[in-house]
C-alpha cells in the first residue's frame, strides 16, 4: 500500500490468500494447515505429493484458483494436520501446522530459542510471555516482576497520552488498566 497506494483486499494477491499455494487449510480434526508453496518447485512437490499433479502447469493461472483451492482443501480433509505435518514438512513443500497458543508456548524449538520467560504479578502469580524478539537481545532474563497495583500513577501517565478523565475512569472499571 504505501508504495502503490493500492489497498489488498483479502484472497485478491500472492500473499493474501489469492492463491491455492499460498493459504490456510482445514484438516481432518479441524486443524488447520498453512500452505507456502511460492516457489514452483515447491509448488510441483506439494502438487506430487497430494497427488494433484494435474496442476503442476497451473500455478500462477488465476481462472483455476478456486478449482486447485478446492482440491486441496478436499486432499487436507482426508488426514489430520499432525499426519499432513509429518508427511510434507520435510519434503520440500512449506507446509507447516498452524498451532494453537498452547501449542505454541510449549514448541520445543521456540522453548530452545527462549522465546517466552516468566513474569510475576504480585496478585495473580507467575506466568509466561513473551521474551526480547530483537536478533541479538539477551534472552536469559531472569523473572520480570509486574509492578503492584498503584505503584505507576496511571492517571498521570493517561492523561499525559491525552486521555480524559472519563476515559480513565471507564479504562479502569472494565479492567483495562489497575
Amino acid at each position: 500500500y504505501l508504495a502503490t497506494g493500492e489497498e489488498t483486499r483479502p484472497n485478491e494477491a500472492v500473499l493474501t490468500g489469492g492463491y491455492a499455494w499460498y493459504a490456510v487449510y482445514k484438516s481432518k480434526d479441524g486443524k488447520a494447515i498453512s500452505v507456502g508453496a511460492i516457489e514452483p518447485h515447491f509448488f510441483r512437490n506439494l502438487c506430487s505429493l497430494l497427488g494433484l499433479e494435474e496442476f503442476d502447469a497451473a500455478q500462477f493461472d488465476r481462472a483455476r484458483q478456486d478449482e486447485m483451492k478446492a482440491a486441496f482443501q478436499a486432499k487436507f480433509l482426508i488426514r489430520t494436520r499432525d499426519e499432513w505435518t509429518e508427511l510434507l514438512a520435510t519434503k520440500n513443500t512449506c507446509v507447516a501446522p498452524v498451532l494453537s497458543i498452547p501449542e505454541v508456548v510449549a514448541n520445543d524449538h521456540l522453548r530452545a530459542r527462549k522465546t517466552f520467560t516468566t513474569a510475576h504479578h504480585p496478585d495473580k502469580g507467575d506466568f509466561e510471555q513473551l521474551s526480547a524478539v530483537l536478533a541479538g537481545a539477551d534472552r536469559a532474563q531472569p523473572t520480570h516482576q509486574v509492578r503492584p497495583p498503584g505503584a505507576t500513577d496511571v492517571d498521570a501517565v493517561l492523561g499525559a497520552a491525552g486521555f480524559s478523565s472519563d476515559e480513565i475512569s471507564h479504562f479502569k472499571g472494565c479492567g483495562a488498566v489497575e
